[in-house]
């Protein structure tokens, strides 16, 4: 039988061990998700038989993602058959890409049914493309950037132990901004998770950096390499006063990773359609498709 448990930093290395294999492409197979949203998700983790299983709540029942690992997708699955049997519950498996979705037809045929899940595509862009610009397509970006930088001075550093008290400050200031009236749950969990990303920092293993605009820190970004090829950007923040710089700390981010990952994932829009907008104009170069299955595992 599976045993969950909820994530440590100290399970940091044991985690990463099968997700850096795995070639995922997906932002919520990585270790900072995976920590970071533990208390808001009750996200939890499993080792057996050379896999990785996670969990998150899903209503009043749980969420499975597809079994990470080497060796028989179909024992693993059924593994999570039957935790899911003793725990008196259906298991619904969320976040698969296409390529898991071929792997466990064939793993487990006519097992599944799948529901698209449009609101959790990831956006994923070459990192060249975002830092440099080039083209037609960007042209508007780059009128954007120019304005800011004809109104402002401004500078771009890495995110060091010397300015991670300025990404707090810019976190503070974009909570108010934005929630002026406190806000509700899903605003407390997102700057929860924006809080400790700033705690954890190198714990977690993120690198980022802090746009200063005038002499005042203006915005920041951050986020942890996925694999080799894939860095994602869990965290962006501007303050009120600077709302208009983030197509410039998005630029410099990329500056700062060209040439070590071929490509940045922004993540998923969660639904919200100004950021749909916001990431579609930036042109994806994949849009990462998602899809949620019940798994029918009564006879």
């Amino acid at each position: 039988m599976l045993e969950f448990k909820t994530p440590c930093l100290s399970d940091k290395s044991l985690v990463d061990s099968y997700l850096k294999r795995s070639d995922a492409e997906g932002c919520g197979f990585s270790f900072g998700n995976l920590f970071l949203w533990r208390k808001e998700y009750d996200m939890t983790f499993a080792v057996s038989d050379g896999f990785l299983f996670i969990s998150s709540t899903l209503g009043d029942s749980r969420a499975f993602a597809v079994p990470v690992g080497q060796g028989d997708l179909t024992k693993a699955v059924g593994a999570v058959c039957e935790w899911a049997k003793a725990h008196q519950i259906h298991p619904i498996f969320y976040a698969i890409t296409d390529k898991q979705k071929e792997a466990i037809e064939a793993a487990c045929p006519g097992k599944f049914f799948f529901c698209d899940e449009r609101d959790y595509y990831d956006y994923i862009y070459k990192t060249e493309n975002l830092a440099t610009l080039a083209g037609k397509k960007y042209h508007g970006k780059r009128n954007h950037i120019a304005k800011f930088e004809k109104n402002h001075t401004w500078s771009f550093a890495p995110i060091t132990e010397q300015n991670l008290a300025d990404c707090e400050l810019i976190l503070q200031q974009w909570r108010l901004g934005k929630f002026p009236e406190g806000g509700d749950s899903e605003a407390d969990a997102e700057t929860e998770v924006a809080r400790e990303s700033i705690q954890y920092f190198h714990e977690l293993g993120y690198e980022g950096g802090i746009l200063y605009a005038d002499g005042l820190p203006a915005a920041y970004a951050m986020g942890e390499p996925l694999n080799d090829r894939v860095f994602c950007t869990h965290i962006e923040k501007a303050t009120p006063q600077f709302r208009d710089a983030y197509a410039l700390i998005n630029r410099e981010t990329a500056k700062s990773l060209l040439g070590r990952y071929e490509y940045i994932n922004r993540e998923d829009d969660a639904g919200d359609e100004g950021l749909r907008k916001a990431k579609l104009s930036y042109h994806p170069d994949i849009l990462l498709v998602k899809s949620a299955a019940s798994y029918h595992c009564y006879d």
